[in-house]
């Protein structure tokens, strides 16, 4: 009996909770969900306000240039095209510069350095000190926030490690035109949007090189090439660029995905102004193909008569043999920044400009997803146009 009375009496643990109870638990669970929510609005409010005031501020912590690229930031965040805004690019160019334009990770280096020895008809006497004094980069930043007009100045101005003026390595007098480096695009209205900030048939009497590759040798090229970023230089822009990525990644990133930009856009952009007089628009298997051939041809396209002798030279001097033990004249000094540095490793902690000087890569690196990825891509963005499609692939040579 007495068990069963025990059984029977309600315990503390079986009584409902008191409705106090009840409302003092919603007003917690509201208080935590508003506080969230404040620190959402608090953390939002001081990312648009760094954005607006500071928006550099976000390099200074690892990661940072995602915030930076999220907030509208432009990417890589160490492009800057304002030199190719009309007024400046006019108060700056001189009829008969070369603006070597050519897409990433598709012989950019090679074909600036062909192009100097062209202009020097390969004399030894004007040497190739670095590639960022001889042909400066002109739409590249040294540090977050600099500007167009810093950089000139710099250009003008700077004072070299050995005391010698930069502005002499590439305004020399003696040359008969300039060169510089970039990786831009014609500027056009495309598919309905305005794209590109190469003014081409603006400035007739300046001349334009562009230059791709096979997408996958790029693929492949470009997925080896951030980790030869010097460490300084990546924390520099908040961890950018990004080691470490599958090729795969890679491969998606170019077709379709951020990388748009370096494969399937440069191609479809300076396509329709491929004939213009003053664009000559190359590609790397032809150059690894026929080297001599395409240097006479570079030649004739800048106005430079080089004899046969002078031909021998440069083709020499400009292959890939030769080539490799330049690899300290290709790090990209930044000459306006603080401290110097370089944007790419030394060949002795892992830096690598010149590997193979030949094409095919993609074909021994890929796996069939990879194939699938980019050949998908190659059917989208190249389909309708089989002259575009086959010159982009494998150059005028064919496959």
């Amino acid at each position: 009996a007495e068990m069963r009375k025990r059984q029977k009496t309600p315990t503390e643990s079986d009584s409902p909770p008191a409705k106090g109870a009840v409302g003092r638990s919603s007003k917690t669970w509201v208080n935590v969900a508003l506080g969230v929510v404040l620190v959402l609005v608090l953390l939002i409010a001081a990312v648009l306000v760094t954005k607006v005031v500071a928006p550099n501020a976000f390099f200074k912590i690892q990661g940072g240039w995602i915030l930076y690229a999220l907030t509208g930031g432009t990417m890589p965040p160490y492009f800057n095209t304002e030199v190719f805004q009309p007024e400046y690019f006019k108060d700056f160019i001189k009829d008969g510069d070369v603006i070597v334009s050519t897409g990433a990770k598709c012989g950019t280096n090679w074909m600036l350095y062909i192009v100097h020895l062209i202009r020097t008809k390969g004399d030894e006497k004007k040497p190739w000190t670095e590639i960022n004094h001889n042909t400066p980069w002109i739409s590249f930043r040294h540090f977050p926030g600099q500007t167009w007009p810093q950089l000139r100045k710099a250009m003008e101005t700077a004072i070299l490690p050995d005391g010698s003026r930069l502005k002499e390595k590439w305004d020399d007098p003696e040359y008969p035109f300039r060169v510089f480096k970039a990786h831009e695009v014609p500027h056009q209205t495309y598919q309905g949007k305005e794209v590109g900030c190469l003014h081409i048939r603006e400035f007739p009497k300046v001349k334009f090189i562009a230059m791709t590759r096979n997408g996958k040798d790029v693929a492949v090229s470009l997925n080896t090439f951030w980790d030869s970023h010097a460490d300084d230089f990546k924390k520099m822009w908040g961890g950018f660029p990004v080691s470490g990525e599958s090729l795969l990644e890679t491969v998606k990133s170019m077709s379709g995905g951020p990388l748009m930009d370096i494969y399937f856009n440069y191609v479809n952009y300076w396509w329709p102004f491929r004939n213009e007089p003053n664009v000559l628009f190359l590609h790397y298997h032809d150059l690894i193909l026929d080297l001599r051939g395409n240097v006479a041809k570079i030649a004739e396209f800048v106005g430079v008569k080089l004899t046969d002798k002078e031909m021998d030279e440069v083709a020499h001097r400009a292959s890939f043999a030769q080539m490799k033990g330049l690899h300290a004249h290709f790090a990209i000094q930044m000459f306006d920044h603080p401290e110097g540095m370089a944007v790419m490793k030394p060949e002795e902690e892992g830096g690598q400009f010149f590997k193979r000087g030949r094409s095919g890569a993609g074909k021994e690196k890929f796996d069939d997803q990879c194939h699938k990825v980019f050949d998908d891509a190659v059917d989208k963005y190249f389909g309708n146009n089989e002259e575009m499609k086959s010159f982009a692939l494998h150059g005028k040579a064919g496959p």
